[in-house]
């Protein structure tokens, strides 16, 4: 089943769950089929983006969400139908912030296998992602909505790259304070992809490269992808780095201490105003970086000082990651749906370029990404990561 013929004959559905609305595609191969973003009836559009630890009833977010698994279902079976794709060969969830007692690593997850004409589900995963998962996020719902596809078709599932993998360095997770350890939270499945190809395009061995990788969108990771693992990186939320179109990035320390304890937000609010009313919605009123874009054309002397700032931030957390892989750095990466912006990359690309060669993948890959992961397992290119 490795020779690329046979490869290329795989039909690989893909699901990706956000909150408002369902995205999914497939895939013939690398070969996109067709593709559909459904919005979900009935979804809650506050279920993204807050950590359970973050006020709330984690409890009620979480059956919240599997409530949604249903209406989910039934959205993926009307796409398969639409598209005339009646039976695939293999379906892929969107990992979520699954809560293993161990830290993930890189890779590709098996969730559901068949064995003897029978499906067996990692019922494990299922409950960690749903029960008890390290943050309440739409996400969430990848890993079961695969699992149900899975057992429907008597097909394998799989999820790559979750949210939560986990692959830093010990000194990178020293933070400062004990106690608190920093632990990777990044656009993980984006930014090994978007490595993968910006090695690939180098002529380099991806398991054997130093490269910097940038997802941009409306949250931003940064990160140091050593031989195919990230090392390091900025803590894409509630946590450090550059500010975002929506999030705050790194803070002063004192003034973020005055806010919290101001008495004017209460602890939901804090995090709110954190996390969807900082960075550029905070300065201009919009995280649209093309209506940004459209006032510096106008001669908005703020709006382009406040994108140029973005850029300088994410400029310097290049270079922070830069020095975290020692130097002797083989590519820059840039991806996300920021990474479209001339201006934006013309902020960030003149104070990086001195490091390395800087390539540019713009848009979202994490479709394209869950499908070749299933596809170098399910080819033997690949061995699956045990849960």
């Amino acid at each position: 089943m490795s020779d690329s013929a046979t490869k290329e004959q795989f039909l690989i559905l893909t699901i990706n769950p956000g909150s408002t609305s369902t995205k999914l595609a497939a895939f013939r191969g690398r070969e996109k089929l067709s593709e559909s973003e459904a919005p979900n009836s009935d979804a809650s559009p506050d279920g993204a983006n807050i950590s359970a630890g973050c006020g709330g009833s984690g409890q009620a977010k979480a059956s919240g969400m599997a409530a949604q698994l249903p209406m989910r279902t039934a959205l993926i079976l009307e796409f398969l139908s639409d598209a005339g794709l009646d039976h695939p060969d293999a379906v892929v969830g969107r990992g979520g912030f699954i809560n293993p007692k161990t830290p993930c690593r890189s890779g590709v997850y098996q969730i559901a296998r068949v064995r003897d004409g029978r499906v067996e589900v990692d019922e494990r995963m299922i409950s960690d992602v749903l029960e008890r998962p390290q943050f309440q996020h739409a996400a969430n719902l990848g890993i079961p909505l695969a699992a149900e596809i899975a057992q429907r078709f008597v097909i394998p599932a799989f999820t790559v790259d979750p949210v939560v993998v986990d692959d830093f360095s010990p000194v990178a997770r020293i933070s400062g304070l004990k106690g608190i350890e920093r632990r990777s939270r990044a656009h993980v499945l984006s930014l090994r992809a978007a490595a993968r190809w910006a090695a690939e395009q180098m002529g380099l061995d991806f398991r054997k490269s130093r490269i910097v990788g940038a997802h941009l969108g409306g949250g931003i990771s940064i990160a140091a992808i050593l031989n195919g693992a990230i090392v390091d990186a900025n803590i894409a939320l509630l946590g450090q780095g550059p500010f975002t179109p929506e999030r705050v990035g790194s803070l002063p320390s004192g003034d973020l201490v005055d806010l919290c304890f101001s008495r004017k937000h209460s602890r939901d609010e804090i995090v709110k105003l954190l996390t969807k009313k900082g960075g550029l919605v905070s300065y201009l009123g919009t995280n649209d970086i093309r209506v940004i874009q459209g006032r510096i054309t106008e001669g908005d002397a703020e709006a382009e000082l406040v994108l140029d700032a973005m850029g300088y931030q994410i400029a310097k957390e290049i270079g922070a990651q830069a020095a975290a892989l020692g130097g002797g750095v083989d590519a820059i990466v840039l991806t996300g749906g920021a990474a479209y912006s001339d201006v934006l990359l013309r902020s960030v690309t003149p104070r990086i370029s001195w490091i390395a060669p800087v390539l540019v993948l713009p848009g979202s890959v994490e479709m394209q990404a869950m499908a070749d992961g299933a596809l170098r397992v399910l080819s033997g290119e690949e061995e699956v990561v045990p849960y």
